[in-house]
């Protein structure tokens, strides 16, 4: 009896055995499927998060790129100005690996052409080694890739060109002329329709001639000059509270029992006190606009408050259907990106800080993207009313006439051109 009872205990102590021996296999097979799944999930989130970076990273660089001014005919970039901006934008989210990573450019033939970045990043799993001792991987590494193109497409823009036609311009007036044309050139002929690019043309001095054909706007009695040579506008107030000028800037010169809204003003002409050219409404006739930039004389003194009030009146659309150049126009600011290029050669401005930047920051507000030209005289209002739009310059000096001919280039490519963003 009793080594049967021994041997029942020792067959007892071996099934024990057995049993914890296969609870030992199963909670180790268990612990290797647990660590695994969670080094799996780990690596589905890193990889997510890598992928995202790059093709950030990629978009950054493309951008970057385009408005470093990509395929300047005047000033190209080279593959090493292509290669260090993208190394500088991988750099910045990319801190401690941007090295290993390899990019590809195609840069643009020619000015207007599309492009394209192709970037690749190899890195390691999280745990590869044990996801690998464990077959749950044959790979160490992942590669991950990023292509994106870049078209490089004209909008739809209304622009306002106020332009300094005093006496002070009297030498460097044709330059000025050469470069407004070469803007309205370069703006009309990239076009893709014509309905793609309207201009006004808004030469002022010391203050804006409205033209003959818009002669109901003004309150006050004319001279015969008035038929021939239009005639140029005051504030509506004699004594004007500049917060009023602000507040009616934009308000239409429609008529009223008491004539309120209309223009106080005097007949224009040779030797009058404002500019003895014209404004031109906004046209997407090239002819018109190279016609209308050739009539500029320099005469009269200098009063840029007025010309840029009349150039955003020919960007509202609350002046629609007022202009005789076309009824269509200004389309709503959500429709069109609508743009002011202003230019002076003063040293000063009347009524700067009156009436001068408050009009440039109430413009900014209603969504008209400004560009000042400072020629021959530096002037911090200028640089203070140009837009203030990170990765874009709208402040340009130019200190003599090859400058000045330029920045009219600079600008033309800046508001003539968007970048749209394509993954390949």
């Amino acid at each position: 009896m009793k080594n049967i009872f021994s041997r029942n205990i020792l067959i007892s102590s071996h099934s024990i055995k057995r049993q914890q021996g296969a609870v030992s296999i199963i909670f180790a097979t268990s612990l290797v499927a647990i660590i695994s799944i969670i080094l799996i999930s780990a690596n589905t989130a890193y990889i997510s998060i890598k992928n995202s970076r790059l093709e950030q990273a990629n978009e950054s660089a493309v951008i970057a790129i385009g408005l470093a001014g990509s395929g300047s005919t005047s000033n190209p970039l080279s593959m090493n100005d292509y290669r260090q901006i993208v190394t500088s934008i991988l750099a910045s989210f990319f801190p401690t690996s941007y090295q290993k990573i390899d990019f590809t450019i195609t840069p643009p033939k020619k000015e207007g052409d599309p492009y394209t970045l192709d970037t690749e990043m190899k890195f390691d799993f999280i745990g590869h080694s044990w996801l690998s001792s464990h077959d749950f991987s044959s790979n160490s590494q992942v590669k991950l890739d990023s292509k994106i193109g870049v078209d490089v497409v004209q909008g739809n823009i209304e622009i306002s060109m106020i332009m300094d036609n005093s006496g002070s311009m009297y030498a460097d007036i044709d330059t000025l002329k050469d470069s407004a044309k070469l803007f309205i050139n370069q703006l009309i002929d990239n076009r893709s329709s014509p309905e793609q690019v309207y201009i006004s043309i808004v030469p002022f001095s010391y203050s804006v001639n409205i033209g003959k054909q818009n002669l109901s706007w003004i309150s006050s009695s004319l001279s015969g000059n008035a038929t021939t040579f239009g005639a140029c506008t005051n504030y509506r107030y004699n004594s004007p509270p500049a917060t009023q000028i602000i507040a009616n800037a934009i308000v239409p010169p429609i008529a009223t029992s008491a004539n309120s809204k209309k223009f106080p003003g005097y007949s224009g002409g040779t030797f009058a006190a404002c500019a003895e050219t014209p404004l031109l409404g906004l046209t997407n006739n090239k002819s018109l606009l190279l016609a209308k930039v050739d009539e500029m004389v320099a005469s009269g003194s200098t009063d840029g408050d007025q010309g840029i009030i009349w150039g955003w009146r020919t960007l509202t659309e609350d002046w629609l259907g007022l202009w005789p150049s076309t009824t269509t126009r200004p389309l709503p600011k959500t429709d069109v990106k609508k743009v002011a290029l202003f230019f002076s050669d003063g040293a000063s401005i009347s009524n700067e800080r009156e009436i001068f930047l408050p009009i440039c920051e109430a413009m900014k507000n209603d969504d008209i993207e400004i560009y000042t030209i400072q020629f021959s005289s530096s002037n911090n209002s200028m640089r203070t009313c140009a837009s203030n739009i990170p990765g874009k310059q709208h402040y340009f000096y130019a200190n003599n006439q090859q400058q000045l001919k330029q920045a009219f280039v600079d600008i033309s490519r800046n508001v003539g051109f968007e970048l749209r963003l394509k993954k390949l």
